[in-house]
């Protein structure tokens, strides 16, 4: 797959260099798409010494009793164990993985599980925050396997941790990575007791293009809860009006979808707004050579599949009461069947609506049902959501990352805190690079207070 997105990036250099007119314009844009494409090569090949040591570091780590692996991978293993008793910086982790297990049908579809030692309190087994981690890699390269040194650190100061891995670019487009991710955050939602986990203690984390699909996973699961809690709202009032509960077909496919969300979300050096990072790849030639584009499906896509778009489309697409136009519902993100519901309840009792559902004036009204769960529900317009359809946020950047631009999170904080009100927070480094995000045991200052950063946000 790495060698499949060089030629993809070789391709596009070579197409942008013909399609350029005048020898001397041509000549120009080669040599410095080849001075790119070189720094970018040797900025892999500085990389090597600490893939290769993550990889050994996969293979050496005990296996965890739920791990279930043939025979002769077993044997493989057994003679990196032995080197292991000799390494002493292998040795230091006490954590055990269960490797390669399935979430979901496609062959990348696979998950670690880095298992901290069991420790005794009170006669009671210890139960652990839990996180699963998406790598980044320009939505075409990465493994599982490359992070195994993240995953060992965060387990062994008492971090459940799930490294997962998914389909990669040009195999499928970015949307289904989505897909992917977020059948992992499911499964860890439903396995994480069994290997000890806090269920209440669950962190989506990304790093780069990681990130970026973290965040449309929980951009994903929050329209569904969005649209399901306003079914929920026009039943109840018009259970209230009527003295029956409106029906909704249970076989929709909202329904199907899984719309828990995690504690929270740990975004570092992600990618938030597609079309502000396509000018700055512009800006260091290397959009022609970027897997970025068509990885969302084309240019006409870029914007769909911002976070910071999506999300600022909130405010103008929640649920309003239009009372000069026959008390219509306005909104986009709900199916036409649902709105000819609401509309008719606005018909039956516009002012009932419109202290249930709120009106355009009102930030949050909250109606207490009268069901048997007596369960609240919440509906907020102008711009508010209900707080517990997302996860508490906290962006990670750096000024001095060359690769992925700090002003891309920032706009994501701004977006979630300023005009959702949704608890943020945003983290600046001044000299962290790309990759010592995902570095826990660098001895860099900067990396020491990343990581108690980190551990911080997933022991709350």
């Amino acid at each position: 797959m790495t060698l499949a997105m060089v030629l993809g990036a070789i391709h596009g250099a070579a197409a942008h260099v013909a399609s350029t007119p005048g020898a001397w314009p041509k000549a120009k844009l080669a040599a410095r798409l080849t001075y790119v494409f070189v720094k970018e090569i040797l900025g892999m090949a500085l990389a090597l010494p600490s893939v290769s040591r993550s990889l050994f570091l996969h293979s050496s780590l005990p296996s965890h009793p739920k791990e279930i692996q043939p025979l002769t991978v077993n044997a493989r293993r057994k003679p990196m164990r032995l080197l292991r008793a000799h390494l002493q910086w292998v040795g230091s982790f006490n954590v055990s993985v269960a490797r390669n297990i399935p979430y979901g049908t496609a062959k990348r579809n696979l998950l670690d599980v880095y298992v901290p030692d069991a420790v005794a309190s009170d006669g009671e087994l210890q139960r652990w925050p839990a996180v699963v981690f998406v790598h980044g890699g320009a939505w075409a390269t990465g493994s599982k396997e490359l992070f195994s040194h993240l995953g060992a650190c965060l387990a062994h100061s008492g971090v459940l941790t799930v490294l997962v891995q998914y389909t990669l670019f040009p195999e499928v487009l970015a949307w289904q990575q989505v897909r992917e991710i977020s059948l992992t955050l499911t499964w860890l939602l439903d396995n994480v007791q069994d290997y000890g986990g806090d269920p209440q203690r669950v962190t989506l984390m990304g790093h780069s293009a990681g990130a970026h699909l973290c965040a449309l996973v929980i951009w994903e699961r929050f329209k569904a809860a969005q649209q399901l809690q306003q079914r929920r709202v026009a039943a109840e009032a018009r259970s209230l009006a009527l003295d029956f509960r409106l029906e909704i077909d249970e076989e929709d496919d909202l329904d199907e979808q899984d719309t828990r969300q995690p504690h929270n979300f740990i975004g570092m050096a992600g990618v938030y707004d597609i079309v502000e990072h396509l000018k700055f790849e512009r800006k260091r030639g290397v959009d022609t050579m970027s897997s970025m584009t068509p990885a969302m499906g084309g240019k006409h896509l870029l914007e769909a599949m911002s976070p910071v778009h999506l999300f600022q489309s909130v405010g103008s697409g929640m649920s309003m009461v239009n009372t000069e136009n026959n008390h219509g519902f306005i909104n986009a993100s709900i199916d036409e069947a649902v709105l000819d519901k609401m509309n008719h309840l606005a018909a039956i009792d516009a002012g009932l609506c419109a202290a249930i559902i709120a009106d355009g004036n009102s930030s949050e009204i909250r109606h207490k049902s009268s069901n048997n769960e007596g369960a609240d529900l919440c509906v907020r317009s102008g711009g508010g959501v209900c707080q517990s359809h997302l996860p508490s946020c906290t962006l990670m950047c750096s000024w001095n990352d060359m690769v992925v631009r700090p002003d891309t999170s920032i706009s994501f904080h701004a977006v979630l805190q300023e005009e959702l009100g949704h608890q943020s927070q945003l983290i600046l480094f001044n000299d962290l690079a790309h990759s010592d995000f995902v570095n826990l045991d660098g001895r860099a200052p900067e990396q020491a207070l990343l990581r108690r950063h980190i551990l911080r946000m997933l022991e709350p």
